[in-house]
């Protein structure tokens, strides 16, 4: 993707708790001795994964490779009907040290109407980057998910945090999309700490004071094994 300096590359640590109630993660984050404050009210996050017909983003991430993406086009508050303000986001990890990119996109319908046409449609409406387009020609409609975020950010402004939850995932057809077979996580917490390759001294101390179990957790991968496995 494209080249980025140093402060924009950053690391991202996560971790996946079924046995804590949201309540209870976020007991721990308010107790945490960088001093967590809540920066954002809470918001529905929609996101639409894009991949080949091969699944090869997700075969990827499955399989380790060290340098890979993800392309997803995200959007906040109701996950279908007339969506305003998408973005086009593209996620790119070089080992442990990752990268996004986006781009705003037209405003699009989600609905019994949305085929892999529309996606084109929206895409070459779209100020994209050539290697970007060329890359999402081949590229359709693989996952829907949303979920409940809330947003942390530690009293030095080094580290953030985000608690996901009320998780959802439905697939997602070139055409007929009719969006049956939700299936919904209800149970899951996912805790994301993010912060600058110029902090990575401090992360393992800012992430043991969390309690929680860290882990290899990608929402993209959970839904398709959930809709698709």
């Amino acid at each position: 993707m494209s080249a980025h300096s140093i402060s924009e590359l950053r690391y991202e640590r996560k971790f996946h708790t079924l046995s804590l109630s949201r309540e209870d993660v976020l007991g721990i984050i308010k107790l945490h001795p960088a001093n967590f404050r809540l920066t954002y009210p809470d918001r529905k996050v929609n996101n639409v994964y894009l991949d080949t017909s091969e699944f090869d983003c997700f075969n990827a991430n499955v399989e380790g490779l060290p340098s890979r993406s993800k392309f997803r086009i995200r959007w906040y508050g109701e996950t279908t009907g007339a969506i305003p303000k998408p973005k086009l986001e593209v996620k790119s990890k070089d080992n442990l040290v990752g990268s996004k990119d986006a781009y705003p996109l037209p405003s699009f319908t989600l609905d019994t109407s949305f085929t892999v046409q529309t996606l084109r449609d929206v895409l070459a409406d779209a100020e994209l980057p050539i290697f970007v387009r060329t890359i999402l020609s081949d590229y359709r409609p693989i996952l829907l998910n949303g979920y409940r975020r809330r947003y942390f950010e530690s009293f030095n402004g080094s580290f953030r945090l985000t608690v996901d939850d009320l998780l959802h995932y439905t697939a997602m057809k070139c055409y007929d999309n009719r969006y049956l077979g939700k299936v919904l996580d209800d149970e899951s917490i996912i805790v994301e700490l993010k912060y600058g390759v110029d902090h990575v001294l401090q992360d393992m101390e800012i992430a043991n004071a969390l309690r929680l179990r860290m882990t290899k957790n990608s929402k993209y991968v959970t839904g398709v094994y959930a809709v698709y496995g």
